[in-house]
């Protein structure tokens, strides 16, 4: 491989267009080596060349970690093969978007996958990530323990028309004075008769 001897004489501009152009061919190489390793994988090639998993084979071949052909072969046969999407798309979102935005799509319609597709193309990086760390908190499942907490906290900012974080202060305050074997006891003792709650509604 040659190291561009060109690039100390570049402008800003040049760089960035230059770094952008090797991308779009990096996210292209990676397309073809998802698909390629895909067929490797299906076909069992791994035991042509006499190795026992595919793994090993990948890992010991090509010094690629299986956890990297893994989402390559998953957002190929995900992107490609079960939604349809072109490989400019593809290319143009990149596979750091598109291995964020997989466990999403696989969970709703058609329509809310094209929606974060466009989201994907359009927003930055970073903002696509917060928008999919806002999605994952919107709706993941919360156990006994998470729903009693935010009802109890609910209840208490609202009787004392405090913040969260004043009411922490406020808490601090009441415990600093009791007796914390004694407190210990009784939680350990509610939190038993809410287990045996959850356990009674399986």
């Amino acid at each position: 491989m040659s190291i561009n001897k060109n690039l100390s004489s570049m402008t800003p501009d040049q760089k960035k267009s230059t770094l952008q152009n090797m991308r779009n061919s990096l996210e292209e190489t990676f397309v073809e080596l998802g698909q390629l390793l895909h067929e490797v994988q299906v076909n069992n090639l791994h035991g042509f060349f006499g190795y026992p998993t595919f793994k090993e084979f990948i890992e010991d071949e090509f010094n690629m970690s299986g956890s990297l052909a893994t989402k390559l072969i998953n957002n190929y046969k995900f992107y490609l093969e079960k939604m349809g999407l072109d490989e400019p798309a593809f290319v143009s979102i990149g596979i750091e978007k598109l291995n964020q935005l997989r466990p999403i799509l696989n969970k709703v319609d058609r329509l809310e996958q094209e929606n974060w597709l466009k989201k994907a193309e359009e927003e930055k990086s970073t903002v696509l990530k917060e928008k999919i760390k806002d999605h994952k908190e919107k709706n993941k499942t919360k156990n006994v323990k998470d729903v009693f907490t935010d009802q109890f906290v609910e209840k208490m900012v609202t009787y004392f028309n405090c913040t969260r974080k004043e009411l922490m202060f406020k808490l601090a305050l009441f415990f600093q004075g009791q007796d914390l074997e004694q407190v210990g006891e009784q939680i350990r003792s509610m939190q038993e008769k809410l287990k045996q709650e959850e356990l009674n509604r399986e």
